[in-house]
């Protein structure tokens, strides 16, 4: 039951632009083509779809990077056949070079591909964040915590380079835990 002048909302109704079955007659039913199981001037079918399906989804914008948000906004969006070389490069070429290479990356491809910009930016934070734990492990190496903190910060160093180019790789953007963010 239902209280008096109360009207349930009603849902939006949406027509197919063709008909499903054969080209649509004059009178806005479905001809049937020759012989078959479907009889002539059926009326046009309708869809009834709930208002959740017409949102639009929230497109990624590349400059989010650059404010600091932390989501990918290339999740699901295939690497191109220059990036697929380019991204994981910017990763595992500092393996080699230690900062020279994600900066070589970071001036030339990077000024015009936004998506290796935003890995060689991140390759090269993580290489200034472990060229200041080096320096604060050599800073205490008379007290001896120096060279345990400089070993640690090798082999993470190793570790994380390894997995950011293998992540890379596969189109995920890779942030590494604990670099810090001065290059942007």
């Amino acid at each position: 039951m239902s209280a008096p002048g109360f009207q349930p909302p009603q849902e939006p109704r949406v027509t197919a632009e063709r008909p499903w079955f054969g080209p649509p007659s004059r009178e806005g039913g479905v001809e049937a083509a020759g012989a078959g199981p479907f009889e002539a001037n059926t009326p046009e079918p309708t869809l009834v779809l709930p208002p959740h399906l017409f949102a639009e989804a929230p497109t990624p914008v590349p400059g989010a990077l650059r404010q600091g948000d932390s989501r990918d906004p290339w999740k699901g969006v295939p690497l191109s056949p220059s990036q697929r070389f380019w991204v994981p490069a910017s990763h595992w070429l500092g393996l080699v070079t230690t900062w020279v290479g994600p900066v070589a990356i970071l001036l030339t491809v990077g000024e015009r591909d936004p998506r290796v910009r935003a890995h060689a930016c991140a390759s090269l934070n993580f290489e200034i964040t472990v060229a200041l734990a080096l320096l604060v492990g050599a800073a205490t190496l008379p007290w001896g915590v120096g060279a345990v903190i400089m070993g640690l910060t090798g082999a993470i160093w190793f570790l994380a380079r390894i997995v950011a180019a293998a992540r890379a790789a596969r189109g995920r953007l890779v942030r590494y835990p604990g670099s810090l963010r001065l290059v942007r």
